[in-house]
């Protein structure tokens, strides 16, 4: 096997890299990979939204209707530690984008336990924060390396349901 260096470093490319290249092999499939993609690409035009999507469908491109809170999360992160390290934001995103999905469950697993505990009660708040730690049908959902919106749809949904029984118990 041969040892190869890294791509050239380029502010002005989209991913931070010489000729667009990437660095980034995702664990889980290409899911990653577009997303990261697609964060470089708002960092990179200075876009708030994602319309379209050039890179898939080649030549015509899709339409993009998914929704952006992961994309803003990995753009926000991507800046911050542009910011801090000095590397350019598309390779600041890719690199942070494998540490987000972590970052995002452990906001979950702190931000709906203390939201129900009014509710429902600290017990209830502390065995549901165990619940979303320690699960494994929610807790992969935030794979770390793999940046995916799955975990925060599934976080909306436990939200809702939580809202539903919260309403029906009169609270």
């Amino acid at each position: 096997a041969q040892n190869q260096s890294p791509p050239d470093v380029d502010p002005a490319s989209p991913t931070g890299y010489a000729d667009g290249l990437r660095r980034v092999i995702s664990p889980r499939g290409v899911d990653g990979c577009h997303w990261i993609m697609q964060a470089q690409r708002m960092a990179h035009d200075g876009l708030w939204r994602v319309r379209t999507m050039p890179t898939d469908n080649f030549p015509q491109g899709r339409e993009m209707n998914w929704s952006h809170l992961l994309l803003w999360c990995l753009v926000g992160v991507g800046k911050t530690v542009a910011l801090l390290t000095g590397r350019p934001v598309g390779a600041a995103i890719e690199d942070s984008a494998q540490w987000v999905p972590a970052l995002l469950h452990a906001l979950a697993i702190l931000a709906v336990p203390l939201a129900i505990r009014r509710a429902f009660g600290w017990l209830a708040a502390g065995l549901l924060a165990v619940a979303m730690s320690a699960v494994y049908t929610f807790a992969s959902l935030f794979f770390v390396g793999a940046p995916d919106h799955h975990g925060l749809a599934a976080t909306a949904v436990l939200g809702m349901a939580l809202g539903l029984a919260a309403g029906g118990g009169g609270w």
